[in-house]
């Protein structure tokens, strides 16, 4: 037998019947045809040995379900019934040989070799895997009686009759499987079969079916596990022929080519925009496949190992008439008690609830949505199955226009709806103590700010209802304030209840906005701030709001750093709400507010030098902590024509600092801001200026993701090579030409980059803010644009949300505001240059 051209042609063949697919789409077609070509090429093979000895072929896993993918693996059982003698060790040998030849034909073979009598009597505990996929075993080749005995008799008594220990393993592989996964089925980039509501739920939730029987409620149809199944085959099939490999994740960099190949009536060649639609409706598709599966496999753990039932409440607690005021209720009881709905409960609400009247309006409904709303520990859990079942989008409408909607982008990790419920979750968190649920400390400063809170209510249904508007056309913000203003009617609330409600949704960025995007040392941006929200209870409803939205885009978005300056935010602002705005801005060569920075000037330092050198900075930097102020002054007493630049690198809980002190010279923040990137550090903030002796203080707070400078002579390096192309010695244009070339090269999302600017006269400064995927040297490209066109960087703040960068710029022209000329020459250079 020729197997080099009985392997061309298997692979001819399979080729073949990918086009097929891609052309036809018809995945079942696919895996009967794809199936029936292996157990052909495996029966041709095997039939010399079969007619010479007693023993069986079977396929197991995938191949035995028939669902053989382009590039899975082809796993089969071969089984004898000779005992352990020279005949069975002659038979062995004789497999070997057969399972070799097989090697050389099939790629990613996968096999088992076992007597009936070692079937019988197998280590579970060893070889529990093997079992499982024994579930799906079917005859291939050989003797059919014997194969008949394997999956008839021994298989249901091994699993059938070990049926707690399955279920046991089962349940600990799904719950290690989605503590991998971060327990959510909304990931960026999912697995198709590992993740949650990926293929692996499915076969769980069969096996544990098998074990424990059919539940007495199921939230969706058999029809609707079915299709969902059917969708999540078909994904992967496309996954392997686009790939040409056993790749099973659904990568940023696939989905727009996946997306018009199912997306019915999509047409490539479309706009960036509406490239994003189609997109975003392919993944709406997948995630509620995905919750559809995801669904029955947690019911199915729940039903398989059940808990004590005096944790549950069940349909008996629920009074008549089944109505929205006695479902509220029950709710309410379950929080209060601490106590979960039983499937038979749940079977009952979700089958009155498509009776219920429309527009249900009565005071009493309002008490217990205000009641269940109140932060408490299990809310979010409830929540969901508010939402499960019907009711979240009975109260709230509004809710179901964000249902499985998805943003592709790399910074939200989350579909919108469940973004929401992490968001309120966060908020729960915060009233469980010092422990989180997955037994992480709680930041006890925004937990203190909830139990103060006088509106706990008010942040829950603003959280509800913050991105309600994100399933419409417009500004979301806008779009969603009347939104929830019609929600809030509904249900009965006042329009001065309403009034604070709907005003953190309109501003649920306006405080994030000042953390992350803009200067929170300026003045007049803080007085702004303050004016906004007018009140201390607004304001601490607000952080909290943001807290919350802000933690829940996706994990470890909220990391200490952007917790500390939320919380600086916060206390900067309560200040001022509570002691009044203070002193107006001074003049520049007024250093009265620096006289006990004078006081305390270490002996060996020169008053005078040290007073001029603060003249012409700005009076935000005056509120620098001493310590550091003294370590710039002493930077800029040790410049020399020989010593031209001095640089100083600290560092303090993961964040460092960069100071650098020189006279000006050209293209000074821009080279800076290059040799940062060229060494893959992560900046987050940065601020220039100069005093009038023309010295140019730039400081650059960053993260080192990638730990170069845990190595001292790395650090070392940087400022030898910082030294070296701020005194023209290096060229750092051509240093970043060089590191673009990488083969390492990210590809990111239909992002347009964009440039927006806004005049502050009374400053006379304009604010530029600039959105683009983020890359190397991309500040050094936008600082030598400010260079050519000899723009004043007052101030830098730089933000990286995943891998998007937005990064203002506080800029002056001949001291002033830029004019609009200069404006629109900077856009068309800056989006040029990135």
């Amino acid at each position: 037998m020729d197997l080099k051209k009985l392997r061309k042609e298997y692979l001819s063949d399979r080729a073949g019947l990918e086009q097929e697919f891609l052309a036809d789409r018809d995945f079942g077609k696919f895996l009967k045809k794809h199936t029936a070509l292996l157990d052909r090429i495996i029966s041709l093979v095997t039939k010399p040995v079969l007619e010479e000895h007693r023993l069986s072929i079977i396929a197991i896993g995938g191949y035995g379900r028939r669902e053989m993918l382009p590039h899975s693996d082809v796993d089969l059982l071969v089984v004898h019934d000779s005992p352990d003698s020279d005949e069975s060790n002659i038979l062995r040998n004789r497999i070997s040989s057969l399972i070799t030849t097989l090697w050389d034909l099939i790629e990613d073979l996968g096999h088992q070799v076992w007597s009936v009598e070692e079937l019988r009597n197998l280590d579970i505990k060893e070889h529990y895997e093997f079992v499982l996929a024994l579930r799906d075993g079917r005859y291939v080749a050989g003797n059919k009686a014997l194969a008949d005995t394997v999956t008839g008799e021994v298989f249901p008594a091994v699993f059938q009759g070990n049926r707690q220990f399955f279920v046991d393993i089962i349940h600990d592989e799904v719950r290690k499987r989605f503590a991998q996964q971060k327990f959510t089925i909304f990931h960026l980039e999912p697995d198709i079969k590992e993740s949650p509501g990926g293929l692996r739920d499915h076969l769980a939730a069969g096996w544990l079916q098998d074990l424990s029987g059919i539940p007495a409620y199921l939230k969706h149809s058999s029809e609707d596990v079915k299709g969902a199944h059917q969708f999540m085959l078909g994904l992967r099939i496309l996954l392997h022929v686009i790939s040409g490999r056993n790749d099973n994740k659904l990568a940023i960099n696939r989905q727009e080519k996946i997306s018009f190949m199912v997306v019915p009536g999509a047409v490539e060649g479309k706009s960036s925009d509406e490239i994003r639609m189609v997109i975003e409706a392919f993944m709406k598709q997948y995630y509620i496949n995905a919750r559809i599966l995801n669904d029955r496999c947690k019911t199915m753990l729940d039903v398989s190992r059940p808990a004590d039932g005096s944790t549950k409440l069940h349909q008996d607690d629920l009074a008549s008439p089944v109505n929205p005021l006695s479902v509220m209720r029950i709710f309410n009881r379950a929080a209060k008690e601490r106590k979960k709905l039983s499937y038979s409960l749940k079977k009952r609400i979700a089958a009155a609830i498509p009776a219920f009247p429309e527009n249900t309006k009565f005071p009493e409904l309002k008490k217990e949505v205000e009641l269940f709303f109140r932060p408490f520990r299990g809310m979010a859990s409830l929540l969901w199955d508010m939402y499960d079942l019907g009711l979240l989008e009975y109260l709230v409408p509004e809710f179901g226009s964000i249902k499985a909607r998805f943003c592709w982008d790399y910074y939200h990790r989350y579909t919108v709806d469940e973004h929401t419920i992490l968001a309120i979750r966060n908020i729960e968190r915060l009233t469980v103590g010092t422990l989180e649920l997955d037994d992480k400390p709680t930041d006890d400063r925004f937990a203190s700010l909830l139990e103060e809170s006088s509106s706990p209510v008010d942040i829950t249904l603003a959280l509800l209802l913050h991105d309600v508007g994100k399933g419409q056309d417009g500004d979301h913000s806008v779009t969603g304030t009347g939104m929830a203003e019609q929600a809030l009617k509904r249900l009965g609330f006042s329009p001065l209840e309403r009034e604070r409600i709907t005003f953190l949704v309109l501003n649920h960025l306006a405080m994030s906005t000042v953390v992350f995007h803009r200067d929170h040392n300026d003045e007049k941006i803080l007085n702004d701030f303050a004016d906004l929200v007018s009140d201390t209870e607004t304001l601490r409803c607000l952080t909290l709001l943001t807290y919350a939205d802000v933690k829940a885009v996706g994990p470890g978005t909220l990391n200490g750093w952007k917790k500390d300056q939320l919380w600086d935010v916060y206390v900067k602002t309560y200040r001022k709400l509570t002691l009044g705005y203070g002193a107006d801005r001074i003049d520049e060569d007024d250093l009265g507010i620096a006289s006990k920075l004078v006081k305390g000037l270490p002996r060996d330092f020169n008053q005078a030098g040290f007073e001029g050198f603060l003249e012409g900075f700005p009076v935000s930097y005056l509120r620098t902590s001493p310590q550091k102020i003294y370590k710039h002054f002493e930077l800029a007493s040790g410049l020399s024509p020989a010593e031209p630049v001095q640089v100083s690198i600290s560092s303090s809980e993961g964040l460092y600092e960069l100071c650098v002190v020189t006279p000006d010279r050209r293209r000074l923040f821009a080279r800076i801001a290059g040799m940062l990137s060229y060494f893959d550090m992560n900046i987050v903030r940065g601020y220039g200026f100069a005093n009038r002796q023309d010295i140019v203080l730039d400081i650059f707070e960053f993260f080192d993701t990638e730990k170069r400078f845990r190595y001292s002579r790395e650090k070392d390096r940087f400022s030898r090579m910082l030294h070296e192309v701020l005194t023209d010695r290096r060229s750092i244009r051509e240093m970043l030409r060089q590191k673009d070339s990488s083969p390492l090269v990210l590809k990111m999302g239909p992002l347009e980059p964009v440039v927006y600017f806004e005049d502050d006269p009374e400053r006379k400064v304009t604010l530029m803010e600039i959105i683009s995927p983020d890359k190397p040297g991309l500040l050094y490209s936008i600082g030598s644009v400010l260079s050519s066109l000899e723009c004043d960087i007052e101030l830098l703040l730089i933000n990286t949300e995943g891998e998007k960068a937005v990064d203002v710029f506080y800029l002056r022209h001949n001291n002033g505001i830029l004019p609009d000329e200069m404006k629109r020459r900077l856009e068309r250079e800056i989006l040029e240059a990135i």
